[in-house]
């Protein structure tokens, strides 16, 4: 990518990334059209061309910035230093919405780059989806099952709380409906009932 992109004021910079997120998360990347990231992001098609060299090329800047977003927010908000599973949800739901304040479709994009079937970014990002969930398992080695009733995994409840949290987001994104303070509050709410229902000292 061409340095120039960086000289930009921020508020002109972050309107581009997050026409590239909300373009590439609408579409599949080969269907996704650099004229509307160009359109959502005030600047026109050539000079996007200026700043990155091809599609691939803006693609790829936009997953580092997700990626490196995201691990920015886990870091300081201390996800993973606790051993209560839901204290680690509910500072892993505080990081996720940090970053949605300032990139809204950042989780879409993400995700739907995991599921990308194209030859090219598959190959481009598979290593570093890889270490990520490599990173995330490590991080949460430490976690017991002692504070949970009798038969229930931390482990378990921790990947149900992803895929709940991708379908919940996904929803909120086909209704464009994303009010991260209303997103944040529901999340909590959900990790209060699983606490109620699965801790050890709520057992009968």
């Amino acid at each position: 990518m061409n340095e120039r992109f960086f000289a930009l004021p921020s508020t002109r910079r972050n309107a581009i990334i997050n026409a590239g997120f909300e373009t590439f998360s609408s579409y599949p990347y080969s269907k996704a059209p650099m004229s509307e990231v160009a359109s959502a992001g005030g600047v026109s098609k050539p000079l996007l061309f200026h700043y990155f060299k091809n599609k691939l090329g803006l693609y790829l800047f936009l997953w580092k910035i997700a990626l490196d977003a995201l691990k920015c927010s886990i870091k300081d908000a201390d996800v993973f230093a606790s051993d209560n599973l839901f204290e680690i949800l509910r500072r892993a739901t505080s990081a996720k919405c940090t970053v949605m304040r300032s990139h809204p479709r950042l989780f879409a994009f993400a995700t739907r780059a995991y599921y990308e079937e194209e030859p090219s970014v598959k190959a481009a990002i598979e290593k570093q989806v890889d270490e990520a969930l490599s990173i995330a398992a490590n991080s949460l080695s430490h976690l017991k099952d002692t504070g949970l009733r009798e038969g229930l995994c931390a482990m378990d409840i921790y990947n149900d709380f992803l895929l709940l949290s991708e379908g919940y987001v996904m929803q909120r994104y086909r209704t464009d409906n994303i009010d991260v303070d209303a997103i944040e509050r529901d999340f909590n709410a959900i990790i209060n009932r699983w606490q109620a229902a699965f801790a050890k000292e709520n057992a009968r």
